[in-house]
């Protein structure tokens, strides 16, 4: 006889629901998750602590995650809903990449709020190095996806543009 658990189709969602362990990241832990498969990071709790951004003043990013190793950075925005009425993820909060990935490529040092100034500073050095060739942006959420067109593609398009124009990179954050 067959066992029935393998018969049992489970999705991402209900593996992540199992996951005890990320419970205390609340809203950030799907958001984790998705990086962890993504990548195959062993120790969630590093990835967090180095990543994460969330706070009261994390400017619209909510992760942002450099592998030097693999080549890559990615910026990542989150939202989880915890109510069934919700049909559709937020548009807005894929705008809020936007605003994001302007002010981490663009923003003087300065003007970056203590917390994220770290992150931004060493985005723009691995990128002034050259240590990744690839900016990753991912909106995470748990819901269907939107049917309204979240961000205005020439806006979001310069902002990404600044990372791959053919300038000199260390021109971009002057």
């Amino acid at each position: 006889m067959e066992d029935k658990m393998s018969k049992k189709n489970y999705s991402v969602l209900e593996c992540f629901k199992h996951r005890v362990d990320l419970k205390k990241y609340k809203d950030d832990g799907l958001l984790l998750f998705a990086v962890q498969l993504r990548y195959g990071i062993e120790d969630i709790d590093t990835l967090a602590s180095e990543s994460l951004t969330e706070g009261g003043d994390d400017k619209k990013t909510d992760l942002l995650y450099i592998d030097k190793e693999r080549g890559i950075a990615l910026i990542a925005q989150a939202y989880f809903s915890r109510s069934e009425k919700h049909k559709s993820a937020k548009a807005n909060k894929a705008s809020d990449l936007n605003t994001a990935i302007t002010l981490l490529l663009n923003a003087p040092l300065e003007k970056i709020p203590p917390d994220l100034k770290s992150h931004a500073s060493e985005l723009r050095q691995v990128i002034t190095d050259r240590e990744i060739n690839s900016l990753q942006i991912w909106y995470v959420h748990n819901l269907q996806e939107s049917k309204n067109r979240p961000v205005k593609q020439d806006n979001f398009l310069k902002s990404v543009f600044m990372f791959i124009t053919p300038l000199p990179l260390p021109q971009l954050f002057s």
